[in-house]
């Protein structure tokens, strides 16, 4: 939600952190974080909240670059968040602006009580099952390209 807000109301600003991210690497929310300005979690949590959003979601979305920072999440919603945007980047799945996959929280791999085997697993089985399931539904439909 807040790279799309960045995106479509300060695009100067969001065309140079995708120029910098080009240039130095990284994560789009290090560029971010490194330029001074809200960055795109903060800018989300804030939409969500001005939607009323429950809270716990709130958080999560404010929270999903560093789950571990987040004032309270014992769902742990921000934490699993966090995991899935790594593991689709591991796939190259949608595009945030970068594919840096290594800004993984280790707290938010045992916030959800798994290992660095357990995610090698995920990524490696369950991830493909759910990606090729995905692809034979869509090209049903004449999705797939």
């Amino acid at each position: 939600m807040g790279k799309v807000v960045l995106a479509q109301y300060f695009p100067e600003e969001f065309d140079k952190i995708l120029i910098r991210l080009r240039e130095v690497g990284g994560s789009f929310h290090a560029v971010e974080k490194s330029r001074g300005g809200l960055t795109h979690a903060e800018v989300g949590g804030f939409l969500g909240a001005q939607w009323n959003l429950p809270d716990p979601l709130v958080r999560a979305i404010r929270f999903h670059h560093t789950p571990g920072a987040a004032p309270e999440d014992p769902d742990h919603i921000a934490s699993a968040i966090h995991l899935a945007d790594v593991l689709i980047k591991t796939r190259n799945i949608g595009s945030g602006g970068d594919s840096d996959i290594s800004g993984l929280d280790e707290g938010a791999i045992r916030a959800m009580g798994l290992t660095e085997d357990d995610l090698a697993k995920i990524v490696e089985e369950s991830l493909e099952k759910e990606l090729k399931d995905s692809r034979e539904i869509l090209e049903i439909y004449g999705s797939w390209e």
